[in-house]
């Protein structure tokens, strides 16, 4: 079983050379929705997860750590 972890949205958004209101822009999301995910102060629904996962193209899941339980 894996439980999710450390959010990874700023990775990417980093990765591609973006800023916040870039990814809001692109993905429809909300610049203050972003950046509270980013701070992991509240989660994505799916709706924008799945937005933000698109203008990357990666997978929802890539968008965050995972823990395996033990």
């Amino acid at each position: 079983m894996y439980t999710v972890g450390r959010c990874k949205i700023r990775d990417w958004r980093l990765q591609f050379d973006m800023t916040q209101s870039d990814l809001a822009n692109k993905s429809g999301v909300d610049r203050s929705n972003i950046s509270k995910y980013e701070q992991e102060v509240s989660r994505p629904d799916l709706k924008n997860l799945k937005n933000i996962a698109a203008v990357f193209g990666c997978y929802m899941e890539d968008l965050y750590e995972w823990k395996k339980d033990h």
